[in-house]
């Protein structure tokens, strides 16, 4: 080869590595443990990461589906009908095989009250389970996990943090379960009274006191691939969930009760 030809060659060697280094890389997710993971991505966007999927079945038993609109019999041997619902569930989380807990990721920037008084802008969790009779799927935050849970826990009512949320934007999930004077309630139970005249009473109960953290075991552990979004099927029996409850009682009786019958009221569908 003449050294003009050599000469050529390289600046055509030079030329080609020139155009391969400004190909552009290629976009994609590079995290395995997404939904969108993909393999020949050389730049890393757009990861998009499994949610927690919850169902719920509304029971009158472990076995009959809930007839809401029901003459029913209290501990007092008074009758009466739910008309209406809110329940609120929180802290949902699964633990592995290895005793380590998972909790779905999904924070919104919220105002806050402090122990001081003083409000103050915080990421706050929005995972919570607003049980409400038309309401039986639910959407939670992100899972970066993978592999076998064998239990699940609960909190009957609201976190320390979410509860200290005020003035929840409209729109927000605190909203829908805020009242007017801006207290988030935790339960919200309307009853009709006195069902055999023509214009019942209706009475409203509030609980805004958080209940109990309760967990709740699988029969065998379930596993979660790569990927996946974990599912969960729970089941709401609600004469559990109103065991004991005497609605001509001290009102503080009542939702001290309502309250307190939360774990024996949720079970899980295995």
């Amino acid at each position: 080869m003449t050294r003009k030809n050599r000469h050529r060659t390289f600046l055509f060697v030079i030329l080609v590595l020139a155009i391969g280094s400004c190909r552009p890389r290629q976009k994609g997710c590079t995290d395995a443990l997404a939904t969108n993971f993909d393999l020949s991505a050389e730049q890393n966007c757009c990861c998009e990461y499994p949610r927690l999927k919850i169902q719920i079945d509304y029971r009158e038993d472990d076995t009959t589906g809930l007839t809401l609109d029901r003459v029913r019999t209290d501990a007092g041997g008074h009758p009466y009908r739910v008309k209406s619902f809110l329940l609120v569930l929180s802290g949902l989380g699964l633990r592995d095989t290895a005793g380590l807990w998972h909790f779905p990721r999904d924070t919104v920037t919220h105002t806050v009250l402090d122990s001081t008084g003083e409000t103050t802008a915080k990421p706050v969790s929005e995972n919570l389970i607003v049980l409400t009779p038309t309401a039986r799927s639910f959407t939670l935050g992100e899972m970066k996990w993978y592999g076998d849970f064998d239990h699940i826990r609960l909190r009957a009512g609201l976190l320390p943090e979410q509860a200290a949320v005020v003035n929840a934007p409209a729109g927000s999930i605190f909203a829908t379960i805020a009242k007017s004077s801006g207290l988030l309630v935790r339960q919200r139970w309307i009853i009709e009274t006195d069902t055999s005249v023509a214009h019942p009473q209706t009475d409203t109960f509030h609980v805004i006191e958080d209940g109990v953290n309760f967990e709740l075991s699988l029969a065998s552990p379930r596993h979660v691939n790569r990927g996946q979004n974990p599912e969960l099927h729970l089941a709401v029996t609600i004469p559990k969930w109103l065991d004991s409850i005497d609605w001509q009682a001290d009102s503080v009786q009542i939702l001290t009760k309502l309250a307190a019958n939360v774990p024996q009221a949720v079970s899980l569908v295995q």
